[in-house]
């Protein structure tokens, strides 16, 4: 177990403890990785407290809370391989690609099987070379900032379809889309937490996922 400290500029009246949870999902190869990490954030320092994570995909957690008042301290690390990922139905971003003129390519992104999240931040990254060349024209959520779109909206349970048209693109292009899920728990693939022990129950508050997911599409 390793231990990072983290620099706090305002002194914490309260004492609290936050179960992080950040997974990275490839939609291309099936490879999951995460990491559990334990915050804090204490005005007066807790000794003799324990915390135990019992969850779906391992072991449970045992730990004790860290001398270091304000601090990060990782709990796991753990690698998986999913086939459920693989399925195009289960990412995030369902894309479809057309060429609507000789030189313009459409991408359509469809969120609409995002559950339980607060935020979604998406971005897609084109191939590197001379931006001036590319010239995207958006509709929806997104806005764009050199080559990288993202946009924030809370999911309402139907979905949000973005549009990107892309000029100019090479006629073999490599697409990265990036998907970052903050409280989203509908991934049947991913971590879940059953029940969180600490030894005082009220300064527990609550656990924070974020899944990121990739996906590389290739445009011909």
């Amino acid at each position: 177990m390793t231990t990072e400290t983290t620099n706090t500029q305002t002194k914490m009246l309260t004492n609290e403890v936050f179960i992080d949870v950040l997974e990275y999902h490839n939609a291309n190869t099936g490879f999951i990785s995460g990491m559990v990490k334990l915050q804090t954030n204490f005005y007066n320092p807790i000794k003799d407290k324990q915390i135990v994570i019992r969850n779906d995909k391992f072991q449970d957690l045992t730990t004790e809370f860290s001398e270091d008042k304000h601090g990060i301290q990782i709990l796991k690390k753990y690698n998986a391989r999913s086939d459920i990922i693989k399925n195009k139905n289960h990412f995030p971003i369902l894309v479809t690609y057309q060429y609507t003129s000789d030189d313009e390519v459409t991408l359509k992104l469809n969120t609409a099987n995002l559950k339980f999240a607060n935020t979604v931040k998406m971005s897609l990254q084109l191939p590197s070379g001379d931006s001036s060349a590319v010239k995207v024209y958006n509709q929806g959520d997104l806005s764009h900032d050199a080559k990288v779109w993202k946009s924030d909206f809370i999911s309402d349970g139907n979905g949000t379809t973005c549009v990107l048209k892309v000029k100019k693109l090479a006629e073999m292009s490599v697409v990265k889309m990036e998907c970052c899920v903050i409280d989203g728990k509908g991934d049947s693939s991913g971590m879940n937490i059953k029940k969180v022990i600490v030894g005082d129950i009220n300064i527990f508050k609550g656990v924070k996922y974020t899944l990121k997911y990739t996906k590389e599409l290739l445009i011909e």
